[in-house]
């Protein structure tokens, strides 16, 4: 099983460094560990270089075109992602 998240905003691209998928032991909802790293476009861009991130983000049962889970960076910001399977 091979995985990657390419996530590309005006300001930033991130890499996948890890994913690892599990199946939660109490509900038996699919889900995975995610870790990035993310430049910004713009090395001139202050404030914003390279950080790092993770995520767990879960899959609906029953659907296999959204995931979605919160996240935390190095830079102490958090927050919450939602992916949509692009068809």
């Amino acid at each position: 099983l091979k995985f990657s998240i390419d996530l590309i905003t005006d300001e930033s691209e991130s890499t996948t460094l890890v994913v690892k998928p599990f199946k939660d032991p109490e509900s038996d909802q699919p889900a995975i560990y995610y870790m990035y790293k993310s430049e910004a476009i713009d090395p001139n861009d202050e404030g914003r270089g390279e950080h790092k991130g993770a995520a767990i983000l879960k899959v609906p049962l029953g659907s296999l075109n959204t995931i979605s889970g919160n996240y935390f960076t190095s830079r102490n910001t958090f927050g919450r992602y939602t992916f949509k399977r692009k068809i």
